[in-house]
C-alpha cells in the first residue's frame, strides 16, 4: 500500500464552525520509518484516527474542536498523507499491522491511555486496538473485583491470570497484545499488594502451547515444524500441552501457600535464550 494524498472526503461531524486553533505539524521517528501528525492544545490525551484513504488534515476542523480541553493528536496511518508505507512498502498489511504501528506510535509518543476516535477505517483500528485491552487487562479486573468480596469472606483465596509470555518477552503477535499482557502481569502485583492477606494474586505466562488453535491456523507440515524449533530452542527440550499449563495453575490456586505478586514463566525456559558454544563446553559435567 503505497503513499496516498489527502482525500477530499468531508466528514458530517466536522460541519460546524471551529474556533481558530493553531495546529502544529511534527514527525516522529518509529524504527525505521517517518510518521507524520498534527497536534495542537493542552489537557488529557485524544489520538484522532482518520480513514483511508485519506490523511489526518480531513480531521482539522475536529482538532480545532477538541483543542480546547484536550492534546489532540491526529496521525497519518501508515502510507498515507506524509508517513511511510510500512516496511516492506511493497507488502499488504492488514488491520493488525496498522494496530501494531499505532502501538510503537504511542510508545514514541509517551501515550500511555490516550481517548480513541476513529473514522471509518480509524475506527476499526481503534477498536481493535482498544478491544485487546479491555478483554485482557480490563476484563480480568472487573472479574477479580466482583468476586473479590466473596473471596475475602473465605479468608483463604487464589486468583490466577492467564498472561503471556510476550507479556514479558515482547515476542508476540502483535505489539498491542504484548503490551496488554504486560499491562495485565503489572496488574496482578497491584491487586496482589491490595487484596492481601486473605487472597493470593499470581500470574501464569505460557508460552508456545500445542494446542488445536495453533494447528489450526497452519498447516500440518508447518505446525510440526515450528513445535520441533519450540523444542529445539527451549532448555527443556519440550513445548507445552494445555495440560501442563492447567497443571501450573492447578498448583498455584491449591499450593504456594505464601506465594503471592508472582509472574510465572511457562515456557520450558524458551525465555532463558540458549548459551553461546564456548559457553556451553565450559558448562559440561
Amino acid at each position: 500500500m503505497g503513499r496516498r494524498g489527502t482525500s477530499g472526503i468531508h466528514h458530517p461531524l466536522l460541519s460546524i464552525e471551529m474556533p481558530q486553533t493553531n495546529i502544529q505539524r511534527a514527525f516522529a521517528t518509529v524504527g525505521e520509518r517517518q510518521v507524520h501528525y498534527r497536534h495542537a492544545g493542552e489537557g488529557p490525551p485524544v489520538v484522532l484516527l482518520h480513514q483511508s484513504p485519506a490523511s489526518s488534515a480531513e480531521l482539522e476542523p475536529l482538532i480545532r474542536r477538541l483543542a480546547a480541553r484536550f492534546s489532540v493528536i491526529a496521525p497519518d496511518t501508515p502510507g498515507y498523507g506524509h508517513s511511510d508505507p510500512l516496511v516492506p512498502a511493497d507488502a499488504e498489511p492488514g488491520i493488525d499491522d496498522y494496530v501494531d504501528a499505532m502501538a510503537a506510535l504511542f510508545d514514541v509518543l509517551g501515550l500511555q491511555r490516550p481517548a480513541l476516535f476513529g473514522s471509518h477505517t480509524g475506527a476499526i483500528i481503534a477498536t481493535r486496538f482498544a478491544s485487546l485491552y479491555q478483554v485482557n487487562v480490563v476484563g480480568a479486573y472487573q472479574m477479580v473485583r466482583a468476586c473479590a468480596p466473596a473471596m475475602k469472606a473465605q479468608g483463604q483465596a487464589a486468583v490466577v491470570m492467564v498472561s503471556s509470555i510476550g507479556g514479558v518477552t515482547a515476542i508476540a503477535s502483535s505489539i498491542a497484545y504484548a503490551a496488554s499482557k504486560a499491562a495485565l502481569n503489572l496488574m496482578t502485583k497491584s491487586l496482589a499488594l491490595t487484596l492481601g492477606p486473605e487472597i493470593r494474586v499470581n500470574a501464569i505466562c505460557p508460552g508456545m502451547i500445542q494446542t488445536r488453535w495453533l494447528k489450526a491456523g497452519l498447516d500440518d507440515e508447518r505446525y510440526d515444524a515450528t513445535v520441533k524449533v519450540g523444542m529445539q530452542l527451549s532448555p527443556l527440550h519440550k513445548v507445552s500441552t494445555p495440560d501442563e499449563v492447567a497443571e501450573t495453575i492447578l498448583w498455584m490456586l491449591e499450593g504456594a501457600p505464601i506465594v503471592t505478586g508472582q509472574i510465572v514463566l511457562n515456557d520450558a525456559g524458551m525465555h532463558l535464550g540458549q548459551l553461546p558454544p564456548m559457553s556451553r563446553r565450559k558448562v559440561q559435567p
